[in-house]
């Protein structure tokens, strides 16, 4: 062992347990002042990562579709577009969904969702056999899994492959005819309606 030598004399050696620790030590220290040094950029850019992913476009707005005059009891196909803005740039006037407008009955307007609540495939309209009558009807249906669905969204199938009805959107009519539709998706695949966002 190395002796060390002051101005008073010799001083015994330092252990080999000593001198780790003190090496530990250092390195501990270290350590912790690179993590403090770049702390401020990697939470910079986690921050810009996930707010990308949180902004989806604007689900849950009001769209001015058509008007109130211009729908009857047969499914009209309507597109949602929007500028879809993430955290690096904004793309104008993108397909975000899109949505079937028709009048019930009653002459209220509904919204019911192009998505398939099964497994999100597209659903389309048009005369088809009904699974219960047997009549053909105008009617929803999915072709990737063959289900059908009234004009109401209600399954029409009695072992429907869908796990709940069409899902309907929220419709406001202004007092100049136009209709608006509260746009947004849902997830798939299972019983209840929940929004995906």
């Amino acid at each position: 062992m190395n002796e060390k030598k002051t101005e008073k004399g010799t001083v015994a050696p330092e252990s080999g347990c000593v001198a780790e620790r003190r090496s530990f030590c250092k390195a501990v220290v270290a350590g912790g002042f690179g993590a403090v040094a770049l702390a401020p950029p990697v939470a910079s850019g986690v921050r810009v990562v996930f707010s990308a992913l949180e902004q989806k476009g604007a689900a849950g707005k009001l769209y001015p579709l058509t008007t109130i005059d211009s729908l009857g009891q047969t499914p009209q196909k309507f597109l949602i577009t929007d500028d879809v803005r993430d955290a690096w740039m904004t793309s104008p006037q993108q397909k975000i969904g899109s949505v079937f407008l028709l009048k019930n009955d009653q002459g209220e307007v509904q919204a019911i969702h192009t998505i398939c609540p099964h497994a999100g495939c597209v659903i389309d309209t048009g005369i088809q056999k009904n699974p219960q009558t047997g009549n053909e009807e105008q009617m929803f249906y999915c072709a990737c899994h063959s289900a059908h669905f009234d004009l109401n969204g209600g399954r029409l199938d009695n072992a429907s492959p869908s796990p709940r009805d069409l899902d309907k959107l929220e419709v406001q009519v202004e007092p100049d005819g136009k209709v608006l539709v509260r746009f947004e998706n849902f997830i798939t695949g299972i019983p209840e309606k929940k929004p995906t966002g």
